[in-house]
């Protein structure tokens, strides 16, 4: 989108596509206008047409002469590109450095040579010296250089490592899939057989039983029938003798009285009483249709679960895409039992003095997080000297003092003016301290928040306190370090959640600030720390946004060198070690609560 300075995202030399039209072909051509890219077809249709015939369409390319006849100004600038390209990188560029120019589109005649970090936008020369004066600069071809060189790697580790990982995982997925719809297919089979199987034999039994009932029954009837019948029999005998006995009562009466009595008594006589059948009696004795008898008999469900999957693959590598151009390794790590890392300063390759103002105890550690010293000290910043002794400034303490290498604590000067917050020592003796009156944000007329330089005898150098206004400079200086330049690296805490970074040269003038709005990619930044590498460069640890920055000697903003997604929490001290090793006190995870040591390597 179009800007007063230059355009927002640097686009290629060769569009493949007009934004109207979409024809694939070349786009050499903008409207700005309508803020479109267009072809040549669409740029006289434009002319043409009674609506956009007064639109500006400027040209968006030039390619650069090979030839260095200083024709024009678009190979004067590409020329000059090249060499701010090869000296700021230390050789001679490469051919793949090698970029058509694009023109700016406020300044049409020239090319874009820088790259605002306050504003992410290329700029002209012209721009640079205009909106964008006293922004954040870098190289344009460098910085392209090395956001091509991050992207270049992530397209390697896409395609070589990432994208084949995932499609194997994706293939082994499916094939897991299959084996698992198969195994359900199977055991549901299993169990109808098991339920045809299981109601066959239970069919089988019920009629087996009712079998034996009509069995029972049949012949039990059949002994109910032959005693009726008998019965019936005996009925008949006992009502005829019964008919005969009333006869002879009545002949009794008459003139033929019947004698044959004893006759029909020894008919009665003769009866045999039937008796009643005892039948066989019958009892379904049914078992109670419990869980366990149905799981017993039928059977039941049995669920493991298989080895497990996998885990896809890792890499001791942290990233190594937060930073373009930057690789980054983890040597190791180790937890402590302090709240927080305040300092840390490396004794040796393998060793490193740790220490917090809030515990009455600083150490001696190595790389793998075994306790070699204890000494009793609130210490609020350490740094080695040129004779190897430790020089400590501790919490509430207007003293400096010193270890030496018999483990020994003794003052070396008693009668600072200030509080000391943070220390170096130069290679020539002398001494750089950060100082306040108050450990607080609060600032009022009578506060005194500076930077004091001594020499080896305590005589006072330098004092960096208020700007050329009388303004104070800090609010509340927490960590000072120097780089290989002699330039003064020291850490403002201006609030509860923001910190920033002042650069001054070696005699206390202000170079450059980093970690404001107007100085940084964030909105807000909360710096605790700073160190600088063996290359003049300055990483800073941002306490509140889990990121440490990485920046040129000049401010300008290379990246990050790692981030939470690495797994940093909190970092809020960094320092390097004799070998380049950046020792990162932080956390290893947000709900930690003790701090931890992380050591990283990287090459830049």
């Amino acid at each position: 989108m179009a800007t007063s300075g230059g355009i927002k995202k640097l686009k290629s030399a060769t569009v493949k596509q007009c934004s109207i039209c979409e024809a694939k072909t070349d786009v050499k051509w903008r409207c700005t206008n309508c803020d479109k890219i267009i072809c040549q077809n669409c740029k006289n249709l434009h002319k043409k047409v009674r609506a956009t015939s007064h639109h500006k369409i400027v040209s968006i390319v030039k390619k650069v002469r090979k030839e260095s006849n200083n024709e024009d100004n678009a190979s004067e600038v590409g020329s000059n590109d090249t060499n701010d390209q090869g000296s700021s990188n230390g050789r001679s560029s490469s051919p793949k450095s090698m970029r058509p120019v694009v023109m700016c589109l406020k300044h049409q005649d020239c090319a874009l040579k820088w790259y605002c970090s306050s504003c992410e936008n290329p700029v002209c020369k012209e721009c640079a010296k205009s909106e964008h004066k006293s922004h954040v600069m870098a190289d344009l071809s460098v910085y392209l250089d090395r956001r091509q060189k991050k992207w270049d790697r992530f397209v390697k580790i896409l395609e070589d490592k990432e994208l084949p990982e995932t499609l194997e995982r994706m293939k082994r997925i499916k094939k897991a899939k299959m084996d698992f719809d198969s195994n359900i297919i199977a055991v549901k089979r299993e169990v109808w057989m098991r339920y045809d199987e299981f109601m066959l034999k239970l069919g089988n039994e019920r009629q087996r039983i009712l079998s034996d009932l009509d069995e029972i029954q049949q012949r039990e009837e059949k002994t109910f029938a032959d005693a009726l019948q008998k019965m019936e029999q005996e009925i008949l005998i006992l009502e005829s003798s019964l008919d005969s006995t009333k006869e002879m009562i009545e002949s009794l009466n008459s003139q033929n009285i019947k004698q044959n009595f004893d006759e029909v008594c020894e008919k009665v006589k003769k009866v045999k009483k039937t008796r009643c059948p005892n039948p066989e009696k019958v009892k379904f004795n049914a078992h109670e249709v419990t869980e366990k008898i149905v799981t017993h008999l039928y059977g039941k469900l049995e669920r493991h679960l298989g080895d497990p999957p996998t885990p896809p693959p890792s890499s001791d590598d942290l990233s190594g895409l937060s930073t373009p151009g930057v690789d980054v390794s983890l040597l190791s790590s180790f937890p402590t039992d302090l709240p927080f890392i305040r300092t840390i300063c490396p004794a040796s390759t393998d060793e490193a003095w740790v220490g917090c103002w809030q515990q009455d105890k600083m150490f001696l550690s190595t790389y793998d997080g075994n306790t070699k010293q204890t000494i009793t000290a609130k210490v609020m910043d350490m740094c080695l000297m040129s004779n190897g002794d430790l020089l400590v400034v501790c919490y509430l303490s207007y003293n400096l003092k010193s270890i030496g290498k018999n483990g020994k604590m003794k003052e070396l000067k008693s009668d600072l003016p200030l509080y000391p917050t943070g220390v170096v020592a130069m290679k020539n003796g002398d001494i750089i301290l950060s100082m306040v009156d108050r450990y607080d944000l609060k600032m009022d007329e009578n506060s005194m928040r500076r930077l004091m330089k001594l020499d080896k005898d305590g005589n006072t150098l330098l004092i960096v306190e208020n700007d050329l206004d009388g303004k104070a400079i800090f609010t509340y200086p927490a960590k000072v370090t120097v780089n290989i330049n002699g330039d003064i690296c020291a850490i403002d805490e201006t609030g509860e959640y923001s910190g920033r970074l002042l650069v001054f040269d070696s005699m206390g003038d202000l170079k450059f600030v980093y970690g404001e709005q107007d100085s940084t990619f964030e909105e807000t930044c909360d710096l605790s720390c700073c160190a600088c590498d063996s290359e003049g460069r300055i990483v800073a640890s941002d306490w509140l946004h889990h990121k440490i920055h990485i920046l040129t000697a000049d401010g300008s903003f290379i990246g990050y060198l790692l981030t939470e997604d690495d797994g940093i929490h909190f970092p809020f001290c960094v320092s390097f070690g004799s070998d380049g090793v950046l020792w990162i006190g932080c956390k290893l995870s947000r709900e930690a609560p003790k701090g931890d040591i992380v050591r990283v390597k990287y090459k830049c």
